[in-house]
Formats: structure tokens, sequence, C-alpha cells
């Protein structure tokens, strides 16, 4: 059995209409599958038998069920358009095949009013069954003869299979050939071509050895000058005498200046640091604790390692913001304390110290970042503690920027206290401060490296004495 679909068809016609005033104006239909408009025809003006134009529906899928409605344009005006026939057709139960012979008009006594037929993608026409009139005989129907195709034979395929791999190698051959012959006709050509590509880069390249054979034209050149002015230096001066005399005289002006230098200017220089450090000494006072190495400055006390000042702020509960205040403002005391030190020694600090917004800051030239001087709480992180370690606590507090500008600061007084005793160890070889000197960054205890006050008090004491 064959199984036809929707997409088979390719013509749809209707015959011996008549509506109930026997009256047909203009009609046309419609073609749907489950509820969904698949087509519209054309108009056709006043015909019993329209000839509509052929069907296009490739696209569709299984579907074997279609829905056809006619429309007539009815003479009423007021009525216009009406449906006038609806047939619902299973291609495959409904159809009945009608032979060509009989769709001559004279010939359609067979159809009953407002029939439909449709013609399949096999050019056979067919109507459905409640459209028949009288019974169809099955002579009537022509039948076309098959005509059997002969199948190939297994050697006719392999024939075949060689015949064709033989005609693409000679295409192949061909094409080989002829781009062989273009080649040695006309070799020239192709070399053109390839120099006139080449060109640009070729010029590009030779514009830029002959910068470089400039460069280096100027470079011999600069180098050809020099070795003259040296010959000719040496020569205008090729006594030896008379260069051993220029020696002895510039040696002679120096004498005025190191003597210039060890009865006034050393001693002055020492004697204003004093004053200068007796003032600073009066501006920020810093004493000792119950005589320990715990000092206090303004009044303030501060804890005489990083280590106790980190403790103090992360872990501080009573009066947690009174010690911030105080903290920060040891800090600031001690940061402007060590920029004056820093002025009046010349000292080049490393970490340069300046304040933003009445905070105090420190600057790592290296990377290019600042730091603050001043505790912040909100900046604290806290990091997990592992259960091997000794700490009683689950974690610890860290404040990473905070103690990196509190790192920078203890290096920037070690530096300015380095430096304080370079100088003074060249007055000491000067012998104009009497052999005060001592050096000072070995006479610093172990345990006091990082005692802030400690060590600016050691160093005003040493300027002072």
């Amino acid at each position: 059995m064959i199984y036809r679909k929707i997409r088979h068809v390719r013509l749809i016609n209707f015959r011996n209409l008549i509506d109930d005033d026997t009256t047909i104006l203009d009609t046309f239909y419609t073609l749907s599958s489950e509820d969904v408009l698949l087509y519209v025809s054309e108009v056709i003006p006043s015909e019993n038998n329209p000839n509509f134009q052929l069907v296009s529906l490739p696209k569709l899928g299984t579907e074997s069920t279609l829905s056809v409605s006619l429309f007539a344009n009815s003479l009423n005006e007021k009525i216009g358009w009406t449906e006038l026939l609806k047939y619902t057709i299973d291609l495959n139960a409904d159809l009945v095949q009608i032979p060509s012979s009989l769709l001559d008009e004279s010939n359609e006594s067979f159809l009953k009013t407002n029939s439909i037929i449709l013609q399949l993608s096999n050019d056979q026409f067919y109507t459905i069954k409640k459209c028949v009139a009288k019974p169809i005989s099955p002579d009537s129907i022509a039948t076309t003869p098959q005509v059997k195709k002969k199948s190939y034979t297994f050697d006719s395929i392999r024939s075949t299979n060689n015949i064709y791999k033989s005609i693409k190698e000679l295409s192949s051959i061909k094409l080989k050939l002829s781009n062989q012959i273009d080649q040695n006709i006309n070799p020239q050509n192709k070399a053109d071509a390839t120099s006139a590509e080449d060109l640009p880069t070729l010029d590009k390249f030779v514009n830029k050895q002959r910068l470089i054979n400039d460069t280096l034209s100027s470079q011999i050149i600069r180098r050809k000058v020099a070795i003259n002015e040296t010959k000719q230096f040496i020569s205008d001066h090729s006594s030896i005498d008379y260069t051993q005399n220029q020696i002895e005289f510039i040696n002679s002006q120096f004498e005025p200046i190191h003597e210039s230098e060890t009865t006034s200017i050393y001693p002055e220089t020492v004697k204003q640091m004093k004053k200068f450090a007796e003032v600073i000494s009066d501006v920020f006072i810093i004493e000792s604790v119950d005589n320990s190495i715990k000092f206090k400055i303004l009044d303030i006390e501060f804890p005489s390692t990083v280590k106790q000042l980190l403790d103090l702020c992360y872990y501080e509960e009573n009066n947690a913001a009174e010690t911030v205040i105080r903290v920060n403002a040891t800090l600031a005391y001690i940061s402007q304390m060590m920029s004056v030190l820093a002025t009046i020694t010349k000292t080049n600090l490393k970490y340069p110290i300046h304040w933003k917004e009445d905070k105090c800051h420190i600057a790592d030239r290296s990377t290019s970042s600042t730091f603050p001087l001043y505790y912040n709480p909100v900046l604290n992180e806290k990091v997990a503690v592992s259960k091997t370690s000794n700490c009683i606590r689950n974690h610890i507090i860290k404040n990473p920027t905070f103690e990196f500008g509190l790192n920078l600061l203890n290096r920037n007084l070690m530096l300015l206290i380095h430096h304080t005793n370079e100088l003074f160890r060249r007055f000491s070889q000067s012998k104009c401060i009497d052999n005060r000197y001592v050096d000072l960054q070995s006479s610093i205890p172990i345990d006091c490296f990082d005692n802030f006050l400690w060590n600016l008090q050691y160093l005003v004491l040493f300027l002072t004495a």
C-alpha cells in the first residue's frame, strides 16, 4: 500500500459547484491540517468548474489528513464571503482514483454537485467516495505498464569504479601538465611577479641597513675625534715634570680647605647640631618609666617592642578606643621627631615620611606604595591558627599595612643612627671633637633594636653630650 502524505498533493479543483441560489460567484479555497492553515489559493471569478493553480507543499511532515474549505462570494453584499463547502480527507482511506478520460466536462456525470478533485505527485487524479455519483469501472482506469529496471552486476560496478578512478587520475595529470607547461613557457613572468611582490620588503631592509651604516659611521667619526684629542693632550703634556708640578699645586689648594674644615666648619656644625638637639629634647620630652627600658613621650607610655605594640592594639579589650588614640598620637610624635633629626643631620631617609589629611604615612619608593603610621582597627584581618601550634587562640589578628609601616619606620631609625654615627666618625678623625666618637650602633642592646623611644632618646643624648 502506498502511504500518501499532504505534501504529495499537487492540484485541487472543484466540479459542479452550486450554492443555494444556484449561482456561483468568485471562489477560493484554503488547506489546513490539525487547525493549522497551510495554503490559501488565488480567487477564481464566476466559475462552476474553477481551475486553480498548482499547489506546492514540500516542507510538511508525515500528516495524511487534510481539510479543504471552499469560500464563495454571495450576491448579497451584507453576507459577503461564505464557506460553501468543507471536506476533511484522509488521503490513505477516502480517495477514489478517476481515469483521466472521465475528466472532460461532458463526462463528469459520475460526480455529484460540489465535488472535489485532487491530483497527487504520481500524476493521477482522485476524488473522495462521497462525491462519486456512479460507480467507476476498473477497466476505465488506464494503468501504465511498469518497466523492470536492470540491476548492476558486480563486474559492471567494478568496471564503473575503475573508470571513475581513471577519470580522476587523468584530471589530476592534466592539471599538473598544464602547470608545468605554464612554468616552462613563461618562467620569467613568474620571477618578475615574485620580484614585484618582494620589492617593498627589500626597500624596507635597505633603508634599515642604511640607517645602521650611518649610525656606525657617526660612531667611528666620534672615536677618531676622541683619539685625536687624546693624542693632542699627550703631546701638549708630555713632560712628566710638568704633570708633577700640577699635582703638587692641586694638593696645595686642598690643604687650606682641610684646615678650614677642621678648625671652623666641623666644630661649628657640631655646635649647631647640639643646639638643635637640645631644642628637640625640650619639645619632645622622652622619659624612662621606673628606670626600665620602657619610655614615655609627652607623658604617653609606649611599648618597648613592636610585638608588645601590636598585642596592645589587637587584643586590648579595656578602653580599646582610648588605646588607639594613645598609640596613634605617640607614633605621630615619633615620626615628627625622626623627621626633624634627619633634617639637622642631613640624613636622606630611604622611606620618606609625609602627612596627608592630618595622618602620617611612610612611602616605599621601590613599589611606589604608601603605608599608614597609625592604627586603624577596620583594616584588621583574622588568620586561622592550626591546632598543632601553641597559640591559646584559634585565630590571630593581622593588620598587614600597619605592620609593614612600622617595619619601614624602624628601618629609617636605624639608618638615621648609622648616618649620625658615620658623621661623627669623620669629625673624630679630624680631631675637632676631642675624640668623643663612640660606635652608636654597636652600643645598642639587642632587646632595644625595635624600641623606638629608647633609640631616639639615645640618639638625642649622643648629640647633646
